[in-house]
């Protein structure tokens, strides 16, 4: 949802830009965009798009990123394809 949400925002206005943060930490905002990148279709999969988000933000993806974000990665990727 926050995919489709962010996606109906940017593209309502040229000017609108999304700004995305955590409360602790940085890792939910990562997974997030690295999922965001690959629905925009910027990436193949939101794990090509982790090591470039995490490459952009200074942080080691194998360190920073916990097993349950990683499989959230993979749900992602697979309702992409079109499973459920």
């Amino acid at each position: 949802m926050f995919c489709i949400s962010a996606q109906h925002w940017l593209e309502s206005d040229t000017g609108n830009v999304i700004v995305v943060h955590c409360f602790s930490g940085y890792t939910r905002s990562t997974v997030f965009l690295s999922c965001f990148l690959a629905f925009r279709g910027m990436y193949s999969s939101p794990v090509d798009a982790l090591h470039r988000v995490c490459d952009s933000v200074g942080i080691d993806d194998i360190k920073a990123i916990v097993p349950s974000q990683r499989r959230y990665l993979g749900y992602f990727q697979q309702c992409q394809q079109g499973l459920s």
